[in-house]
Order: structure tokens, then C-alpha cells, then sequence
């Protein structure tokens, strides 16, 4: 066996596989951002419609004349915000399914070069043993070759 490093013939395969875990997880990193903003957007907008709603309940419970008009603009407001949220909700529901195969797409790229690091290990190993039982016969042979010229010197 010649004495040199081992060389792992499906590096560039290996290689390959890590590439496309790496794209897969930037797939996910970038939708868990837009995924955050959604939430962002939905957690805003909430939280304007509970300010909005404060506002025209504390309107009424003053006791204070609401125009028509007016109130009529509120609910609209109201109406509106809350079809916003319905459908950021839908939106962040979406993102959500999309972001579960993606997490799918992330587990199965991972056992993929789960499974040529383990390969590649077990290559390294055999490689090792097989240098190691190389370089002991190696040493076997000179020790037999040593013995047969003092066996035939001693004569």
C-alpha cells in the first residue's frame, strides 16, 4: 500500500450535499424573517385596533353626543383593521406551512451529509487499518527476510 493521506473519493459529492444543506438553511433563515415581520405587522395592527377600540368606548361612556357620521367612520376604521388582521393571519398561517417543509427539506439535507460523514469516517477507518496491517506486514516481511540471511550466514 503506498504511504500516503487518505483521500475520500466522494469529497466532491460530500461537498455537494453540505452546499445544499447550507442553501436550505438560508432558505429557512430568510423565511423565519419574513415570517417575523408578518407577526410584526400583525402585532401592530392589533394593537392599533385595541387603541381604536379604547378610544370609542371611552367615547361612549363619556356620555358625549357621537355624530353619526363619525361613529359610522369608526366602524368602518374597525371593520377594516380587523379584514387586515384576518388576512395577515392567513398570511402568517401560509408562512407557517411553507416554513414546516422547509424544516422538512432542512432534516432531510442534514441526514444526507449525516450520512457521508459517517461514511467518510468509516472510509478513514478502513483506510487506517488497512495502512496499519500493510506496515505490519511490511515489518513482518524484513523481520522474516533478517532472520533467513542470519540463518544462512550462521552456516
Amino acid at each position: 500500500m503506498a504511504a500516503g493521506r487518505f483521500r475520500y473519493a466522494l469529497e466532491p459529492i460530500a461537498s455537494q450535499r453540505q452546499w445544499a444543506l447550507d442553501a436550505v438553511l438560508l432558505e429557512l433563515s430568510e423565511h423565519n424573517f419574513t415570517l417575523a415581520r408578518r407577526q410584526e405587522e400583525l402585532a401592530a395592527l392589533v394593537d392599533r385596533m385595541a387603541q381604536a377600540t379604547a378610544a370609542l368606548r371611552a367615547q361612549a361612556e363619556s356620555g358625549a353626543m357621537l355624530q353619526v357620521e363619525r361613529h359610522g367612520l369608526w366602524l368602518r376604521y374597525l371593520s377594516d383593521q380587523h379584514g387586515q388582521v384576518r388576512g395577515l393571519e392567513r398570511i402568517i398561517a401560509d408562512l407557517l406551512e411553507e416554513r414546516d417543509g422547509i424544516i422538512d427539506k432542512v432534516a432531510s439535507a442534514q441526514r444526507a451529509v449525516d450520512a457521508m460523514r459517517e461514511h467518510r469516517d468509516e472510509m478513514r477507518q478502513a483506510f487506517s487499518k488497512a495502512r496499519a496491517s500493510a506496515e505490519l506486514k511490511e515489518v513482518d516481511d524484513q523481520w522474516n527476510v533478517l532472520q533467513a540471511v542470519r540463518g544462512t550466514d550462521g552456516d
